[in-house]
């Protein structure tokens, strides 16, 4: 089965803006990219879907390459589907998606 690794991150303030300049992709971050080279998909909720689902894509970089194309799977109960951004909800029993998925 395969592993989940919670990925929390939170600035000072509370408050993650990307207009303000919250991602600085080489501010010491290798072992953040080295964790998202080493995933084989996200699991985001509906707020952090939205916000990175508008960033991202229009990014370039190097963490653009590894996030874009990856599998993001959503928790949400008023998203309604399709997603963008390579992106599925997950149904009703969010417990039990996820365990499916940390078996294939």
């Amino acid at each position: 089965m395969g592993r989940l690794i919670v990925s929390a991150n939170m600035t000072t303030d509370m408050v993650i803006d990307p207009l303000e300049g919250w991602f600085q992709p080489n501010l010491g971050m290798a072992d953040g990219l080295a964790q998202l080279s080493a995933a084989d998909a996200l699991i985001l909720g509906r707020k952090t879907y939205k916000k990175l689902a508008d960033f991202w894509p229009k990014s370039d970089d190097e963490w653009a390459e590894l996030i874009n194309p990856m599998p993001k799977h959503v928790a949400s109960r008023t998203l309604e589907g399709p997603l963008t951004w390579n992106s599925q909800l997950l149904g009703a029993d969010i417990a039990g998606e996820v365990a499916n998925l940390k078996s294939r």
